[in-house]
């Protein structure tokens, strides 16, 4: 037995089918539109008024023609760009379905606190995935949550403290920010920019730390 579905559903075979069948119908349209303009034009002079009219209708006709032929190419085309996105992208939305069912499953836990708050959405986001120091911050929005006083920084922002990491030479130890500064020359020039109060460029100073450490042979930890 014959699933009809499975049939029915597009394939990149047949869509590009579609787009060459489609072009064809283009190809006839143009050339009609070209010929109803041309008879259109030759019959300016000669045709009577209801002849020039029914001429100019046909120009109008086969100028929806042209139209409809070259919106049925964008819409496969489209669809032809939706599967080419869905194949590249299977592994990846495999895994992040899992985790927005985690994130949903959590939000039904909480409701009740959430309704108090008339928290509306969420804001999740991780950083340095897979780093040392990943870090997930969350935050909701809504517009009856409180703000903090200002010079105050937000806290709980749940779900994951950045990780503190040291680098320790001659035994003393220094954070990655005052190891970095502390072995300037070592370093890019960004970084030495950033340490100088340029913030253009985005930096991660424990990774900086890190590197300069093993081309020392300082423990970092």
């Amino acid at each position: 037995m014959v699933d009809e579905t499975t049939a029915d559903t597009p394939t990149v075979e047949s869509i590009n089918a579609d787009v060459e069948r489609l072009n064809g119908d283009l190809v006839e349209a143009q050339q009609a539109h070209s010929n109803a303009l041309e008879t259109l034009e030759k019959g300016r002079k000669s045709a009577s008024i209801e002849e020039l009219l029914a001429l100019a209708e046909g120009v109008r006709t086969a100028s929806t023609g042209v139209e409809r032929a070259e919106s049925a190419i964008a819409v496969a085309k489209r669809g032809l760009d939706r599967l080419e996105w869905e194949s590249k992208t299977a592994a990846l939305r495999e895994v992040l379905t899992p985790i927005g069912s985690i994130v949903r499953d959590a939000v039904n836990d909480v409701l009740g606190t959430f309704a108090e708050f008339n928290v509306t959405g969420l804001v999740v986001t991780v950083n340095n995935v897979g780093q040392p120091d990943m870090e997930t911050s969350v935050k909701p929005t809504g517009p009856d949550i409180p703000k903090p006083p200002t010079g105050v920084k937000r806290g709980g922002g749940g779900g994951g403290k950045r990780a503190s990491h040291s680098v320790t030479e001659n035994g003393n130890t220094m954070t990655p920010r005052e190891y970095v500064a502390a072995h300037a020359e070592d370093s890019t020039d960004i970084i030495r920019a950033y340490l100088g109060g340029d913030t253009t460029h985005k930096v991660n100073l424990t990774h900086e730390a890190e590197r300069i450490a093993k081309k020392l042979g300082h423990q970092f930890s």
